[in-house]
Formats: structure tokens, C-alpha cells, sequence
């Protein structure tokens, strides 16, 4: 059985998608990127955030290759996603099959290799039991990387113990993200972040979340949050561009209860539902961002 209900990869020659996941080594160590969303409607949520980390993560390994020549290729084959009513993830990953070549990269121009993929989606409705875990050796986020392997781990040990995900913890005792969402405070009817760091990802949900704080004159607060801290929050915000936003029901055994939160997270979904416009054509909505 298929488990994607569509799988898009721009060279013929590429292996079949499951052995690109299990083989490539640049898509599971090297020179590669990636950004997923939620398919909805025939668009993608936030799509024009999602283009420029895919073309500002590829840069940052090829400078010399061509802005232009590189969007119109990811749009190329974001374009001959089928149009689908319901509800799916889409996944983009960019990778080169020339990892481990010896070439100057700083004056090479190279297209990456596009995989694209979907399945189905439906949000979770299971509660969400935050388990704060220190993170010995934190890794840089200066762009997404395709392969999860640790963060999966961490959250399967999480489950194991009844909990459903991380809180990463620096070693300094710093509060990070969570294993796949940058994460939200609420105290006192403030708003807490965690200050961006290489180590935490300047999530796309973030940055919308931050704007419609703003929109609605809500304060918030970005900031370095110590771990001893996190037993005054009285509610957990996760968000990530496919589930958009979640409220976590507790933190570390700790319930959790925030109506500012609930309203927060309200405020969000309708926000993120008034971007799938079901009147626009799918065609004017990815040629916009050319």
C-alpha cells in the first residue's frame, strides 16, 4: 500500500522514493534542505515563506547558483502537485547527488535534485503531555534539515513515559523549541518566546503567530526563558506549518490552563483558514510568487 498520494521528483534517474530516504547521503547528512506544509484547497499554506527558506537554505551552500533558475525550478515542480479538496502534508526536499565531489562550492552552480511528496492529513486530537529534556549537544538551525532521526527518538523515548513530546532544554538550562514546533509561553495574560538562537529554527508558523500577536495587540515578550521559570507558565503554545497550532494540557505532569491561550489559539486557526481563499485560482496563487 502507497502511503503517499503523490510522490514528484524532478530527475528520471533518481532512485525510487523510499531508497532516496534510506540512501542518499546528502539528503540524510549532507547539502540539503526542507520545508512542509499543509496542502489545502490546492494551495499551500504560507507558500511564498516556504520558497524563500528553500531558496535562501540552498544558497547558503551554493552562493554562485542562480536565485532565479533555482525558484523557478522548485515552482516548477510545485506546480504539478494535483489539485486534491482535502486535506494533505506536503513535503519538499532539496539535495544534490553530488555530496562528497570535490569541488569548489563557494563558485559552483548547482540545482539541487527536487523530491516532493504528500499523504493525507488530519490533525491530531490526542492531549499533548510536554516532557522537558536536556539536550547535551544542540544542533545549529540555520536551515531545516530533511532528516528527523534524533528528534523522533527523543519523542518515542517521550512516549515510552507516557508524555507526547519534548521541551528541549539547553545545557545552560535555556528552554529551546519542542521536537518538531517552536514553542509559546502564556503568564500573567503576556506572551513568552524563546529569543531566536542557531539553535532554535525561525519556524514560518512562528513568524505568523508573532505578526497576528501584533495585529491584536498582544503583548509579547521575546526573551531568554530558564527552565526554573517554567513552573509559573500557565499555558503551552506549539506551532509548526502543518498542525498550525497546538495547546499542550501539560508540562511535565504540571496541567496546564490558559483562556488566553485557548482564544490565542482560536485567533490562529482562523487566521491561518482565512489564507486558503476558495474562490482563487490555484495558478494565479504559485505564479504570485514568482
Amino acid at each position: 500500500m502507497n502511503p503517499f498520494s503523490f510522490c514528484i521528483q524532478d530527475d528520471e534517474r533518481a532512485a525510487p522514493l523510499p531508497l532516496t530516504l534510506a540512501v542518499n547521503r546528502a539528503f540524510l547528512y549532507g547539502e540539503a534542505s526542507t520545508t512542509c506544509s499543509l496542502l489545502k484547497r490546492g494551495k499551500i499554506l504560507f507558500w511564498e515563506d516556504h520558497l524563500d527558506r528553500l531558496e535562501q537554505s540552498w544558497l547558503s551552500f551554493y552562493p554562485q547558483c542562480s536565485p532565479s533558475l533555482l525558484r523557478g525550478k522548485i515552482q516548477k515542480n510545485v506546480d504539478r502537485i494535483p489539485f486534491i479538496s482535502h486535506d494533505h502534508y506536503v513535503k519538499i526536499c532539496l539535495f544534490t547527488n553530488d555530496w562528497g565531489r570535490k569541488f569548489d562550492r563557494e563558485k559552483a552552480n548547482i540545482l539541487p535534485n527536487i523530491l516532493l511528496f504528500g499523504g493525507e492529513y488530519s490533525p491530531s486530537k490526542a492531549l499533548i503531555h510536554l516532557k522537558t529534556f536536556h539536550k547535551k549537544t544542540p544542533k545549529e538551525k540555520s536551515y531545516k534539515r530533511p532528516y528527523y532521526l534524533d528528534e523522533l527518538q527523543d519523542r518515542s523515548m517521550a512516549k515510552t513515559l507516557s508524555y507526547s513530546d519534548i521541551l528541549y532544554i539547553s545545557p545552560e538550562g535555556f528552554v529551546l523549541e519542542a521536537s518538531l514546533s517552536n514553542v509559546f509561553f502564556i503568564y500573567q495574560d503576556q506572551v513568552f518566546t524563546p529569543k531566536l538562537s542557531p539553535f532554535i529554527l525561525a519556524g514560518i508558523a512562528r513568524k505568523h503567530f508573532i505578526q497576528m500577536l501584533k495585529k491584536h495587540d498582544i503583548p509579547l515578550i521575546q526573551t531568554d526563558i530558564h527552565q526554573s521559570e517554567l513552573v509559573n507558565m500557565e499555558g503551552v503554545l506549539l506551532t509548526n506549518s502543518l498542525s498550525q497550532i497546538s495547546m499542550a494540557e501539560s508540562l511535565d505532569k504540571r496541567k496546564l490552563h490558559s483562556p488566553l491561550g485557548k482564544k490565542l489559539q482560536r485567533l490562529y486557526i482562523e487566521s491561518c483558514e482565512g489564507y486558503f481563499n476558495p474562490h482563487e485560482k490555484r495558478e494565479n496563487h504559485f505564479m504570485s510568487s514568482l
